[in-house]
């Protein structure tokens, strides 16, 4: 049986709107992507991001650190 990867991002909210996605990759830049998407659909609203060791977690930790 073949592999296939598949990089999927998803949001679940409690109060606010879900996002899901499915990236070409799961590069630093894909994932600032989706965490604007997230943002901009739950506006105000408190956010606790879990990544799972993504190999972009230093850029990714210094981008949430600016932008709150």
């Amino acid at each position: 049986m073949a592999k296939i990867k598949v990089n999927a991002m998803g949001y679940y909210s409690l109060n606010g709107k879900g996002v899901i996605s499915f990236p070409e990759n799961s590069r630093w830049g894909s994932i600032i992507s989706f965490i604007r998407k997230m943002r901009k659909n739950n506006p105000g609203k408190a956010t606790i991001i879990v990544l799972d060791n993504p190999k972009s977690h230093s850029y990714l930790n210094n981008f949430c650190k600016t932008h709150g």
